[in-house]
């Protein structure tokens, strides 16, 4: 799912960057290969960092595992991120999230979840613009709660 969301926002997000599967190394055991961190999409719009994480699984509603959850946190605090988002299949809906800080426990750092509804009657480009709006929405939302 990742790559065709990459593919969508490309074709039709307006951003300043939009990276594919970038990865930073995190951890290395002594002779063995370094173990990475690696999101689906990172975007770059307006001086801002999103970094986008998209699932196949269905979103156990109303909130993600608390596996993806970690692993949303380590993408915000290991890349910088002004906003995560994951992005889980099933019917068009915006969660809005936050981690906390971790010195003084308030809410700090944005995190998204975002379902996106698969509509087969829907040409390629329409499903690839709605999954573009959804994104774009969420975003909004969150800055503007």
């Amino acid at each position: 799912m990742g790559k065709f969301v990459f593919i969508s926002l490309r074709k039709y997000f307006i951003a300043d960057s939009i990276v594919p599967k970038p990865k930073k190394q995190y951890w290395k055991l002594s002779g063995c290969r370094p173990v990475g961190l690696e999101p689906d999409i990172i975007i770059i719009k307006d001086d801002t960092a999103f970094v986008i994480d998209t699932k196949w699984k269905v979103l156990d509603y109303p909130r993600p595992s608390e596996d993806d959850l970690r692993q949303m946190y380590a993408y915000t605090k290991y890349f910088h991120s002004d906003h995560t988002l994951l992005c889980y299949p099933g019917s068009d809906s915006h969660l809005l999230g936050k981690f906390y800080d971790e010195e003084n426990l308030k809410e700090k750092y944005n995190c998204s979840v975002v379902t996106i509804g698969i509509d087969a009657t829907l040409p390629m480009d329409a499903w690839q613009k709605r999954i573009c709006d959804s994104i774009e929405k969420s975003i909004q939302i969150n800055q503007n709660p």
